[in-house]
């Protein structure tokens, strides 16, 4: 099982690909540098609970869904990679 970081940075990841969006873009919606979306996404930092709920609200979804184990076969032959 993978640390929740982890999980948490690929759950982040996964719904920011899933809306098209780059890491820039998700940098300007919650207020920080894409580099620190990438340390979020890459589990390096873990995201502050009250960024992870502002993100929560963005991407209209349960903050239950980014401690989920990720489905990655939903983004097999996209080209995406963690």
């Amino acid at each position: 099982m993978e640390p929740s970081g982890a999980i948490i940075g690929k759950q982040i990841s996964f719904a920011r690909v899933e809306r098209n969006l780059t890491r820039q873009d998700l940098g300007v919606i919650l207020g920080i540098s894409s580099e620190q979306v990438g340390k979020y996404e890459s589990g390096e930092e873990a995201m502050p609970a009250g960024l992870l709920y502002r993100l929560s609200q963005a991407f209209d979804l349960p903050v239950t869904a980014f401690f989920r184990q990720p489905d990655e076969s939903r983004f097999a032959g996209t080209g995406y990679r963690s």
